[in-house]
């Protein structure tokens, strides 16, 4: 079913059958265009549960008509779907449409509620000379509605609130939103290749990104880049701008199947008028060499007013930087943060740690300790890495732990995720949880179609070996294990493998040798990082 046609409800008395079925006879061209899907408990097989299924439908639905007749109002199922449809679900807006078959005191039945019901000045049906005129009436205004709910191009909730989550372990609640910094964009030469020095030439800020065409930005591993196409993303559709936003990892499919698909998950409304509207901007994250990426910017390039592709910056260089199919994008490259953003930053996590303004000095105390890793070549300053350092000192991080190399970084990200999710901070427990982890990186880099029945095999094989239990395991479910058993963020699954493979042991060295002769595949690199 098309999740984008409005859905409508039949709530009626079934001693007013012959009633519902005229109204789904008056609809019948809406449907027969494409335009409404609908639903009645006639639809109900045998055997299901009647009750259950309604109140489902109701959820589901964006029209809920009524067939109000004195019968309607005297069944209290018919009463409860009223009261039911009340409730909207989610963000979505959903129309109740009082329909006036009979007369009957449907003005009480309403109450306060200030809606305006159809045939014209809710005239019961069965007065009318010509019940045509009336049925008509009711087409008219059914088919209004739809109208309005195809228009209303309203973001979805879970999805802006999904966005807005950082992949930060704190005691205290944060969003993209309360922490971001809008790292600095230097345009690219194309010509050589080099930053150009060049005041404008730098962009700080979402308004000046906008007032550019076709963009390309490219930055190292963990620099921010999928952080700033969310936040340029949420900072458009809170200015009622028409954005959407793809992750081209996730996407798979023909261009106009995902468009519609991503459109679903992201906004109300129809997306073939929303795509007929003024000023639309399309959000590419993580362009990468996969077949079809590069096709599906040419047929974007035809629907949008304006792209804004991210990818890594090997894979630029290694791919995209001759790219003719894009050459009519703007580069830029993402810089780390200047000392000033990075105050910024530190600032905004203590203000939002302590509920009050963080005082100078104690700003100034945390970015010394902050530059004391930083500057001495540890990890690059950017906001994953700043924000990783300042982890340390929150109160539910191990009180030993320090940052003494690049991967530890990673380290203290992957352990406040363990303890948040109620591994004891110990060091039994934890290396308990990080033995397995190893264990199972590794029998996912055996297997690329790894899911819930390969994870159960390794599982049944690991505790064989090794005891695990079940109160950690169901911890490592919560804290870094998607429900099919794979890590929840890619660096957590790199970050296992490469300290498995580190491990001095023969038959994994060679391993680590065939990774070096393949190291130009990104899985690879990335795993060979943190082996070294």
């Amino acid at each position: 079913m098309d999740s984008s046609k409005p859905k409508l409800f039949y709530s009626y008395s079934h001693k007013d059958e012959v009633f519902r079925e005229d109204l789904e006879r008056t609809l019948s061209l809406l449907k027969n265009q494409q335009l409404l899907t609908d639903w009645s408990d006639r639809q109900i097989l045998p055997g299901q549960p009647i009750g259950r299924r309604t109140r489902q439908e109701i959820d589901r639905a964006d029209i809920v008509t009524f067939l109000l007749s004195p019968d309607f109002i005297a069944s209290k199922p018919c009463r409860d779907e009223w009261a039911q449809a009340a409730h909207n679900v989610g963000d979505r807006p959903r129309f109740r449409v009082p329909i006036i078959l009979r007369p009957c005191a449907w003005q009480d039945l309403l109450a306060d509620d200030d809606i305006k019901a159809l045939p014209t000045d809710g005239q019961p049906i069965s007065t009318y000379k010509n019940t045509d005129v009336a049925w008509q009436e009711v087409y008219e205004g059914i088919k209004a509605v739809i109208q309005r709910l195809r228009t209303t191009f309203t973001p979805k909730r879970p999805f802006v609130e999904t966005i807005e989550t950082m992949d930060l372990i704190s005691l205290h609640e944060s969003s993209l939103s309360d922490m971001f910094v809008f790292l600095t964009l230097s345009r690219i030469n194309t010509q050589d290749d080099r930053s150009t020095d060049v005041a404008e030439d730098r962009v700080t800020t979402v308004a000046s990104l906008m007032s550019r065409r076709h963009c390309l930005l490219h930055g190292p591993d963990m620099c921010g880049k999928t952080a700033l196409a969310r936040y340029i993303y949420l900072t458009l559709i809170a200015r009622h701008r028409r954005a959407l936003l793809v992750d081209l990892r996730e996407s798979a499919g023909r261009y106009s199947r995902v468009i519609r698909e991503t459109y679903a998950d992201q906004f109300n409304g129809d997306p073939e008028l929303w795509l007929r509207e003024a000023d639309r901007t399309l959000i590419l994250d993580n362009l990468s060499p996969s077949p079809g990426h590069l096709d599906f910017i040419a047929h974007a390039a035809g629907d949008f007013d304006r792209i804004i592709v991210t990818t890594n910056s090997d894979t630029y260089y290694s791919y995209f930087r001759d790219e003719r199919r894009l050459s009519s994008f703007e580069r830029f490259s993402i810089e780390p943060l200047t000392r000033v953003q990075q105050e910024q930053l530190i600032r905004s996590r203590m203000d939002l740690m302590s509920h009050v303004a963080a005082t100078d000095g104690a700003v100034d105390d945390f970015e010394g300790r902050v530059n004391t890793v930083i500057a001495n070549g540890i990890v690059p300053r950017y906001p994953f890495y700043v924000l990783s350092i300042l982890q340390t000192f929150e109160a539910f991080m191990p009180k030993n732990l320090s940052i003494t190399s690049y991967g530890h970084c990673y380290y203290v990200l992957i352990v406040a995720h363990l303890i948040k999710a109620g591994i004891a901070d110990r060091d039994e427990d934890i290396n308990v949880c990080i033995n397995f982890a190893e264990h199972l990186a590794f029998s996912i880099s055996k297997s690329p179609s790894f899911g819930r029945s390969e994870f159960d095999d390794f599982l049944e094989s690991y505790c064989k070996e090794y005891l695990l239990p079940d109160s950690i395991l169901s911890r490592l479910r919560v804290g870094i294990l998607s429900a099919e058993g794979r890590f929840r963020v890619p660096y957590m699954y790199h970050y296992f493998l490469g300290a498995y493979l580190a491990k001095p042991v023969p038959e994994r060295q060679q391993i680590v040798e065939r990774l070096c002769t393949r190291s130009s595949a990104r899985d690879n690199h990335l795993t060979l990082l943190f082996v070294i």
